[in-house]
């Protein structure tokens, strides 16, 4: 293993390899390090999806629109594997009336924010997806949203770094990392230590611990989602399927939230406060219908802290089945072959954390919930940051210098 480097990335998800590879571009020493290996936690187990009609305006607008006009050229240029990439759009289904008269208000607010968004009836969601149940009372309808393979994108990007010379080591956990005058001068692994003046915390839902390393605390906490996927069987949909997080016998106003992953905050200011869901598991839950190519459905998903406990439940995916089912009556008597459950990394206001510390050296890349949707545009930016000292576009929306009550 190196001794010295210019940059380490610690965590080989989608946002570490996706900063590697854009990184090593301008960087010819770049490492990597991976505690397990490439892909094997969210990056592996999420649904894949780039959408842009669940983004809210700023940062996470763009930054997914941004992703969408990379991925096109990196899949033409770059990666050397197919990544399953399918621009079929996406669809979110309405199984209330309250749900669709929410969503005309919806509508109106997704098309100032230039989302090419379409309010479909029924009949109209049925032409496009007739596996869908008659209760289905409508849908949204966006033709850009995009779907992939979630696990073989990250690997791509990783190749793809080590291709531009980029060094990544897994099974290469961090036990600390020295700080000199409040600056990051080393990493130390259980391989050795690496010698380095910028450390780039990429770990995702493990980010906190490794903030804790430099006397840092990072409000991201691990978000755990049940997910399970059934046998091959002929096709069912032709694109991803989403509900709404709208709980039963909801307000209108509560009901506005459900189409969107905003979370409240108060007075620009956010609690670092570990968060906790209210209600029932069903108020914590949210439909998710992937098709994949090989003829498997991928079905999800239910809300839990839980710390690192990857466990599933018997009522979580119990819960699964029976909206999916809902949903599409096609699945009902289809095997799950499988099942699992890993950690969204979860920040108090949906928003990741990013750019500079109080830690000279220590760059923060973490707290992306839609990281499929976030890592190629964040690749770029933050290489523009550190190669070129160029700003971090919406720095205000994502420093950690927004979170209140830090020591």
């Amino acid at each position: 293993m190196k001794k010295s480097t210019d940059v380490v990335i610690i965590g080989g998800g989608i946002i570490g390899c996706a900063i590697a590879y854009f990184l090593s571009r301008q960087i010819k020493n770049v490492v990597l390090l991976e505690r397990r290996g490439i892909s094997a936690e969210a990056s592996g187990a999420n649904y894949g999806m780039i959408w842009v009609q669940t983004r809210q305006p700023g940062y996470d607008i763009t930054v997914a629109k941004r992703s969408l006009e990379l991925y096109p050229r990196l899949i033409s240029e770059v990666f050397d594997i197919d990544i399953e990439y399918e621009e079929k759009g996406g669809m979110t289904v309405f199984l209330t009336e309250l749900e669709r008269k929410v969503a005309e208000v919806v509508l109106r607010l997704k098309k100032e924010q230039g989302i090419p968004i379409q309010l479909l009836d029924k009949n109209e969601t049925k032409e496009l997806e007739p596996a869908l149940s008659e209760e289905i009372t409508g849908s949204f309808y966006c033709p850009i949203d995009t779907q992939l393979n979630p696990m073989l994108t990250t690997i791509a990007f990783a190749r793809a770094a080590q291709r531009e010379g980029a060094m990544i080591y897994t099974e290469t956990e961090v036990h600390s990392i020295k700080v000199n005058n409040q600056a990051v001068s080393s990493v130390v692994t259980n391989r050795g230590e690496i010698k380095t003046e910028v450390v780039i915390n990429a770990a995702g839902s493990w980010s906190s611990q490794i903030g804790e390393m430099v006397g840092l605390k990072i409000p991201v906490y691990p978000n755990r989602l049940q997910s399970l996927v059934t046998e091959q069987t002929p096709r069912l949909l032709n694109r991803v399927i989403m509900g709404t997080q709208i709980p039963k016998h909801a307000t209108f106003e509560e009901a506005m939230k459900g189409f969107s992953y905003t979370r409240d905050i108060s007075e620009g200011q956010v609690s670092t406060e570990a968060p906790l869901y209210k209600g029932t598991l069903s108020d914590n839950s949210m439909m998710f219908l992937k098709p994949t190519i090989s003829g498997n459905t991928v079905c999800g998903t239910v809300f839990e802290f839980a710390g690192h406990d990857r466990s599933t439940s018997y009522e979580g995916l119990s819960l699964i089945a029976s909206m999916a089912v809902r949903a599409v009556p096609a699945l009902k008597g289809v095997q799950a072959i499988r099942s699992w459950s890993n950690f969204d990394p979860y920040t108090i206001d949906g928003m990741p954390i990013e750019g500079e510390t109080e830690i000279k050296g220590f760059i923060l890349a973490l707290g992306h919930g839609t990281a499929m949707s976030q890592g190629p545009a964040l690749g770029e930016t933050l290489t523009e940051f550190i190669v070129d000292g160029k700003p971090m576009p919406f720095a205000k929306q994502t420093s950690i210098t927004r979170f209140s009550s830090l020591k």
